[in-house]
């Protein structure tokens, strides 16, 4: 009996250690294309490398490379910060759809951890700017 008391408490504690990206939506006032080539220019603008980019399906993702400073609990590991962006169109209304998540880079796997400082502001800042 305590063994598999044992193992529930174990799965329900792995269960909750979840790591959930940060994701923002808000409509525009832009046309889809238009908002579309906005989030892609700052994204670029703050050093993001654009990857997956299709402007008909209005998706793109964008990934920033960086290893923390000494002040960081991480410093020294190769981290990275990615954002997805979706720009949907439904009848006249535009939204942008940002989600930001960051990892550890381990070998081949990236390891979900969560979502930094810079690309939570990063998310907001597309949706601000492009709306």
């Amino acid at each position: 009996m305590k063994l598999i008391f044992g193992a529930l408490i174990a799965v329900m504690t792995i269960g909750c250690a979840t790591v959930q990206p940060y994701k923002v939506v808000q409509p525009t006032s832009k046309d889809a294309s238009a908002a579309f080539d906005c989030a892609l220019g700052i994204a670029t603008s703050m050093d993001y490398t654009p990857e997956q980019v299709s402007k008909d399906s209005g998706f793109f993702k964008a990934e920033h490379n960086y290893r923390p400073g000494a002040s960081s609990i991480r410093w020294g590991m190769s981290m990275t910060d990615a954002l997805s962006v979706l720009v949907t169109s439904v009848g006249s209304q535009t939204n942008i759809q940002v989600t930001g998540s960051s990892g550890s880079n381990a070998g081949r796997n990236l390891r979900l951890i969560e979502s930094s400082k810079e690309v939570i502001e990063a998310a907001n800042k597309i949706v601000e700017s492009c709306k």
